[in-house]
């Protein structure tokens, strides 16, 4: 039996789905973003810690973008596959975990890690 090269592997259905859940979580960081720049006004406010409010909102946003957009990389490697598994994991402890548990079993099966070139270190008996 051959070894099935990269590219004769098709793209299991748990990455679109994931790539879904990714996309959505970026959508809610840049609205996490857009919300703390224009929605905490410091002149309506009766608080003086507005400014830092607004910009730990920022930053909250920031980071949900970024660690969900790099999970969204157009690549196949073995990094990428942990890292979104890290991403998934996380998504666990969130509203999200009717959406996270299925993935999460699908994601750690034989198909999705050969897609990304994922190798186990360990033999299956």
């Amino acid at each position: 039996m051959a070894a099935l090269a990269i590219s004769d592997l098709t793209q299991p259905k748990v990455v679109t789905w994931f790539r879904l859940y990714a996309s959505l979580l970026c959508i809610f960081g840049a609205g996490l973003m857009v919300a703390g720049l224009f929605l905490f006004e410091p002149a309506r406010s009766r608080f003086p810690d507005v400014e830092m409010d607004k910009l730990g909102v920022v930053l909250m946003g920031f980071t949900f973008f970024g660690v969900h957009a790099v999970a969204l990389l157009p690549v196949r490697k073995q990094w990428l596959w942990t890292y979104s598994l890290v991403v998934i994991a996380l998504g666990v402890g969130s509203c999200f975990l009717p959406f996270c548990i299925p993935m999460l079993i699908f994601w750690v099966k034989r198909e999705t890690k050969s897609y990304f070139s994922y190798v186990d270190k360990i033999p299956v008996a």
